[in-house]
């Protein structure tokens, strides 16, 4: 349903990229995992099981991220493909 993969902007470095976006370490571990798949990017489901939580959180936490990087450098950090992300 939805893949989500990191866009190229580690080049500003992970621990500043983690200070701004993430709130929590469900954050930073979806963070982490959509580092580790690469330009693939994860299916929302996979990343629910492996962090031990609910499919529809996947995606607001997405959208959450992705506000707070875009109100701190004005581009956001995750693209979502797929169903409703293209």
């Amino acid at each position: 349903m939805l893949a989500a993969g990191l866009r190229e902007l580690f080049m500003l470095g992970e621990d500043y990229v983690s200070m701004v976006a993430c709130q929590d370490e469900i954050d930073v571990a979806l963070l982490y995992a959509l580092r580790e798949a690469g330009a693939a990017g994860r299916q929302s489901g996979g990343l629910a099981v492996e962090l031990n939580i609910d499919h529809r959180h996947v995606s607001r936490r997405i959208s959450r991220m992705n506000k707070r990087m875009e109100q701190e450098i004005g581009e956001n950090i995750i693209d979502k493909h797929g169903h409703n992300g293209n």
